[in-house]
């Protein structure tokens, strides 16, 4: 025993039929006794012309086609007219009548009417529906009650009218019932499909996740860096062995006392006020004196532990220092050096006087109106001069930190005495900061740029699949106006798009993506506005490339390409435009002129 409701399905595989209608057995029998029973015959299906309503309506021809039918098969009875469908019933002794009918249908075929009919014999679909009304057989058989009955010119009185026939289909609103079908069967087309909601919400929001996370990773690497620790391990870091050498003098020899001089060749001061000043101890210079040095090396014993090693050398001034720097070779590169000018102990060579007390001596002798005599004990003590490579980035105040650590070590006596040297890179200013996040920005607003599309292309590939699955077709002969057609997935379609707006709206808040929301100017309502927009443009958009496609799965991949290619070549050409035109004063300023109109359009 096989039950079904596909009718198709018992007439092929059912020896004997049996109908239940109401919870009762109807009828039984072979299909061809079936057939014979409820209304053996043919079904006339014509498909009118949609703008054959209207043209009802105006001269009162509602009847011309049931008249045609009619006359020319007397017995032809109206089984439905909706939308732009009729059908009648034909009896099976009546096909010598045909002839004449169908010339009469071809008239209205070429006159526009009709777009096409058809004859085809009653089904078991038709029986079963029969038998579910309540009619059994031909001599019991009744006209159906129907307001689109257009028989006897006369709609059935309402009350023989059934509960769903009740209302008149061509006045009740049937365009908005129409737009509100259509989109609940678009929303449940859409819970059902995952790769619908995956293209329309899912993949725009992952996009966007991951621009504004690439936001929020640039951004804070945009910032104040932090200070950068100097080091001698980063010179010469492929030598294992006496990594980074430094030439000092050698102990029991001497070297000048001051290496270098005051810029200024005179005391400079004030005719007004008859004012004398001093700078870089001008007055405390003693000449080319040299000064003896004995504890040089037990300083440079104080290197150690930096990743260096010292290197004395019988040298006495800065020239000789640099030659001996040339002409010594090492497995390392030599980035530096300290030469040590004056001890605390130093005499001065040739002359039976201590160092510290002759710069003493000199630096009273000399003393400006600004300069306290307690200052000029300043400028005894060690002095040192450091000597660099300026192809060692920082190599300068590196040994600075070698020599004064050293120093220190030996004044307190101190081997683990340590001085770290660090470098603090300037601050990033308000404008840098202002560019730098317009630069994130632009990053953020490109992936936005890259999940977008997916929605357009889950626009296309719906409209795309219904048109060539019939559906749409289907639809219209049921009496769908193209107009309530588009319509309810224009709505839809902007409705869906709602929730990965406003989606992309909260992660830009969520992440801090200022140059978006800021009130400033109106930015943020001119973005929502942008964005808001984008749903409606690119649907109307979307609906009129459908038309060029058969396959919905190549539609989707254009329509989401094509989309990509807009949404990045406006900004793309204003930016090279801009680039070419950066030159304000040259010929190529017009470019620049170029791109401002275009960001204004």
């Amino acid at each position: 025993v096989l039950t079904t409701h596909f009718m198709d399905e018992a007439d092929l595989l059912g020896d004997r039929i049996a109908i239940m209608a109401h919870g009762q057995l109807r009828c039984v029998g072979s299909p061809l006794f079936l057939k014979r029973s409820f209304g053996v015959g043919y079904q006339l299906t014509i498909e009118k012309n949609p703008s054959y309503k209207a043209s009802e309506e105006e001269t009162g021809g509602g009847n011309q086609l049931h008249e045609i039918v009619t006359n020319s098969v007397d017995t032809a009875g109206l089984l439905s007219n909706v939308g732009t469908e009729m059908s009648f019933q034909l009896p099976i002794g009546a096909s010598e009548n045909f002839i004449g009918m169908f010339e009469k249908l071809d008239n209205e075929v070429d006159k526009g009417k009709i777009i096409t009919y058809g004859v085809s014999i009653t089904t078991l679909d038709e029986v079963f529906l029969m038998v579910a009304r309540g009619e059994y057989g031909s001599d019991a058989r009744k006209t159906l009650a129907s307001s689109r009955n257009l028989g006897d010119g006369e709609p059935a009185p309402v009350e023989d009218r059934s509960a769903r026939s009740k209302m008149d289909l061509e006045t009740s609103g049937l365009f908005f019932r129409h737009v509100r079908a259509l989109i609940r069967k678009r929303a449940l087309n859409f819970s059902r499909d995952k790769k619908a909601w995956c293209c329309s919400t899912v993949l725009p929001s992952v996009f966007v996740a991951l621009g504004m996370m690439f936001f929020k990773l640039q951004a804070n690497a945009a910032g104040n860096m932090p200070p950068l620790l100097l080091s001698f391990e980063d010179y010469n870091p492929t030598v294992t062995t006496q990594q980074n050498p430094v030439l000092f003098n050698e102990a029991e020899t001497s070297f000048r006392c001051q290496p270098g001089s005051c810029f200024y060749g005179f005391h400079p001061g004030s005719d007004l006020t008859d004012e004398n000043y001093e700078f870089c101890g001008k007055g405390s210079f003693l000449g080319d004196q040299e000064c003896s040095i004995s504890d040089s090396e037990t300083i440079a014993a104080g290197f150690s532990g930096n990743g260096v090693f010292g290197v004395p050398l019988a040298i006495s001034d800065i020239k000789e220092a640099s030659d001996a720097s040339v002409t010594t070779s090492f497995e390392a590169s030599q980035y530096g050096g300290i030469l040590f000018s004056h001890e605390s102990m130093s005499d001065i060579v040739g002359e039976n006087t201590s160092f510290t007390d002759a710069i003493y001596e000199a630096c009273v002798d000399n003393l400006g109106d600004y300069v306290l005599e307690s200052e000029c004990e300043n400028y005894g003590g060690i002095g040192y001069v450091v000597q660099y490579n300026f192809t060692a980035l920082h190599s300068s105040v590196l040994y600075q930190k070698l020599a004064d650590e050293a120093i220190i070590k030996e004044a307190l006596n101190d081997e683990d005495f340590t001085i770290k040297t660090t470098i603090h890179p300037l601050p990033i200013t308000d404008r840098e900061t202002t560019f730098s996040a317009a630069e994130d920005s632009f990053s953020a607003w490109s992936l936005l740029m890259i999940g977008y599309p997916f929605i357009a292309g889950s626009f296309a590939s719906f409209v795309v699949a219904e048109r060539m699955s019939k559906a749409k077709h289907l639809q219209t002969v049921a009496g769908v106006t193209p107009l309530s057609y588009w319509i309810s997935s224009f709505i839809w379609d902007v409705i869906n798009y709602q929730f990965p707006m406003w989606i992309v709206v909260g992660m830009m808040y969520a992440f801090g993506l200022d140059t978006f929301t800021t009130s400033e100017r109106g930015i943020a309502g001119a973005v929502m506005l942008v964005l808001w927009l984008y749903g409606p443009a690119i649907a109307g958009f979307t609906y009129c490339l459908s038309f060029l496609f058969d396959s919905p799965s190549i539609c989707n991949l254009t329509v989401i390409a094509l989309n990509f290619i807009i949404g990045l070549a406006g900004p793309l050409v204003t930016f090279i435009l801009r680039l070419i035109g950066a030159d304000a004063t040259g010929d190529l300023s017009r470019f620049k002129d170029i791109a401002i109109t275009i960001e204004n359009w």
